[in-house]
């Protein structure tokens, strides 16, 4: 394992399809990934919880980085990285005649078995 800042945890969430939408527009309007999207939310909002509170006009606390309003042209810069990334998917299965699974079936579709498999070692 690598040093303290590189030791990365899973957190995992479940959310409704269309705030998972609304964060996959937001990150690809940055051009940034989801998990730096993320991130970079959790921390503005963490550090705003815990700084101390000022007026308005003693510090401006947002981060420039990720503006709180996506501008036209970031919205509509990542509707269309939504669309393209549909259609790609699209042809993907009519070619294959199926879609991959998302990556959290396989997830929990290994971890359920890893839970099989040690259930059973238990017992025996």
């Amino acid at each position: 394992m690598g040093t303290h800042d590189q030791r990365r945890v899973r957190l995992s969430i479940n959310i409704q399809p269309e705030l998972q939408r609304q964060v996959k527009l937001a990150a690809a309007a940055r051009h940034l990934s989801v998990r730096e999207y993320v991130e970079t939310v959790l921390r503005r909002e963490l550090s705003a919880a815990a700084a101390p509170v000022y007026e308005a006009d003693d510090l401006d606390q947002s981060d420039p980085t990720i503006p709180e309003r996506l501008t036209p042209a970031e919205q509509e810069r990542g509707l269309y990285v939504l669309r393209e990334i549909e259609r790609i998917r699209s042809a993907l299965a009519a070619k294959h005649d199926k879609c991959t699974p998302e990556s959290w079936e396989l997830l929990n579709a290994a971890r359920d078995e890893r839970t099989r498999d040690l259930s059973q070692a238990v017992e025996e």
